[in-house]
């Protein structure tokens, strides 16, 4: 579902398929059994991803049409971008400080400290475990986020932008399966010493 809804999903697609395929790379249980099951995760997502590509190749003769053609986010915030007004565009630093302050106004500037020792003792405690990894997974979208804003492929505007506005700020909401997981780490101490919401929402296959 989430493939056909929002871009973020792709990326969520292809880190979870390489999730897959490190958790099975390390269970020793042969090449063809990593084949399997990350084909097993992929499938649908990938089909899905193919429908849509080839729906805008059939109907615009471009299968990359939602992302370069005339309808596509890019030209339609083309008049901003060439008038300046885009200042995320090819900046990573003002991409992250845009980032950083729509993530503190969407969830609380303490809700994100806390996360952020959640993730410190998430990483040394568990370093890229299993377990850590499935964590680290629901950042993806975040990861997507920043990417499309540096790129210039998505414009957010708030009150800490130049120019100020209110604008896209709801992109920050992708991120929102992360902090609850990080910062339950932070706030709960198991003597298993795992993160909570791994452990919740890994099965035993992954651990």
């Amino acid at each position: 579902m989430a493939t056909m809804s929002r871009y973020e999903g792709w990326a969520l697609i292809a880190g979870g398929t390489l999730f897959v395929a490190i958790v099975q790379l390390r269970k020793r249980q042969g090449f063809k059994r990593v084949v399997i099951m990350t084909s097993a995760f992929a499938a649908l997502p990938i089909a899905a991803i193919a429908w849509w590509l080839s729906y805008n190749w059939a109907l615009y003769g471009n299968p990359l049409e939602f992302i370069n053609g005339q309808f596509s986010a890019a030209a339609l915030q083309a008049t901003i971008t060439t008038g300046g007004l885009v200042t995320t565009k090819g900046n990573l630093g003002m991409s992250s400080w845009v980032y950083f302050w729509v993530l503190v106004q969407s969830f609380g500037a303490i809700t994100l400290a806390l996360a952020g020792v959640g993730a410190v003792i998430l990483a040394a405690r568990e370093g890229l475990s299993n377990r850590a990894l499935l964590i680290w997974l629901t950042a993806v979208a975040m990861v997507f986020s920043l990417v499309s804003l540096a790129t210039g492929q998505t414009v957010i505007y708030s009150d800490h932008t130049l120019p100020p506005g209110w604008w896209n700020t709801r992109y920050a909401l992708s991120s929102a399966p992360f902090w609850p997981c990080s910062l339950r780490t932070c706030v709960i101490r198991r003597q298993s010493g795992c993160p909570p919401c791994a452990t919740a929402a890994a099965p035993s296959p992954w651990r």
